[in-house]
């Protein structure tokens, strides 16, 4: 019997520490109010919790970190722990079993792009590109320039414009998505498809194009109708520079951080919220579905791309589910009541 029980002992310990290939996985920000901002974190904890969906905890000191997962209930989950610095990962503990680490690996390459502002001539709203998530993302257009900007049937420019069949590849650093103007058109074209390949410390858009046409009417491709994306603004020779906006220096020595939420003019104002991740307008990449209050707490501390909390009362909170995540609301609350 004593044999049996060594011979399984052993064959636990072998399957805990043998590292699996890096799968398919989501990510999403956890939500747990003992949270950072994503923007004031110094280590960041990526965990996979149920195949293929990983979350993301922000803290501002390693000593958080390792207090909030030296618990009975989240010291068994697989984990990895990270140093950041505005996107930048570099991997500092390994926890739990290892065959999902890979998997971890993978999903943590997202958090490169998230909160993320690129810009042309360093005009935030002057159709810049705002990552909310890896999988939300938006055009802006509230600059001055673009004050007088109408579609064909006259309408003014929406102020934001959210990409659709969006998609992201963490390992090519390249984003694919469009924007519809449907039923209206905008310069004769209903829709853009843009292929975005970001430089290796996303800094800007190393290469790419979008793709201008009309379903039915024009065809992709044709002349005239494709902008590259490069290293040189040339607007004559079709090619458009986009580079990572930064925020102005606030004080001497305070460090530059580009955030995709608060950006939305060319004189942004301090964020509120979360720091790349949201503003005070709703995203608008998928319909809203109210689930209910779970928590009272203040309603800064929980905020992310699949969980979004907006002021009820002075102290609740209210979880709005985002996209394809509706139905499962309920779940996703059980799983913030369990695990916060």
């Amino acid at each position: 019997m004593a044999v049996v029980l060594v011979g399984v002992a052993a064959g636990a310990a072998a399957f805990s520490s043998t590292v699996g290939r890096a799968a398919e996985a989501t990510l999403d920000r956890a939500a747990c109010p003992r949270t950072c901002q994503l923007g004031a974190a110094k280590f960041v904890v990526v965990t996979e919790e149920g195949s293929g969906r990983c979350f993301f905890y922000p803290y501002a000191t390693q000593a958080q970190a390792e207090r909030e997962f030296n618990c009975i209930a989240r010291c068994i989950l697989s984990r990895i722990t990270y140093k950041y610095d505005s996107g930048r990962l570099s991997e500092f503990s390994r926890r739990g079993p290892a065959r999902p680490h890979n998997t971890i690996r993978r999903a943590a390459k997202r958090l490169a792009i998230w909160g993320k502002v690129f810009v042309q001539n360093q005009t935030v709203g002057k159709a810049s590109i705002h990552f909310l998530s890896d999988s939300c993302a938006q055009l802006r257009f509230n600059a001055e320039a673009c004050a007088t900007w109408q579609l064909d049937d006259g309408t003014p420019m929406p102020a934001r414009k959210s990409f659709e069949a969006i998609s992201y590849d963490p390992d090519t650093r390249v984003f694919r998505g469009t924007i519809n103007w449907h039923p209206a058109t905008f310069c004769g074209n209903q829709v853009w498809e843009y292929e975005l390949v970001f430089d290796e410390d996303f800094s800007g858009v190393m290469s790419g194009r979008m793709q201008a046409y009309t379903p039915g009417l024009t065809e992709k491709g044709s002349s005239g109708q494709v902008l590259m994306f490069g290293r040189k603004q040339d607007p004559s020779a079709g090619c458009l520079l986009y580079e990572r906006w930064r925020r102005p220096e606030s004080k001497a020595g305070a460090p530059d951080t580009s955030v995709a939420g608060d950006a939305g003019s060319e004189r942004p104002t301090p964020a509120s919220t979360e720091a790349g991740i949201f503003d005070t307008a709703p995203c608008e990449c998928s319909e809203v579905e109210h689930v209910g209050v779970v928590a009272s707490m203040p309603a800064c501390e929980i905020v992310g791309p699949l969980l979004r909390a907006d002021p009820v009362g002075i102290d609740d909170v209210a979880v709005v589910v985002l996209g394809d995540h509706q139905k499962r609301g309920i779940e996703i609350s059980d799983h913030w009541m369990r695990r916060c």
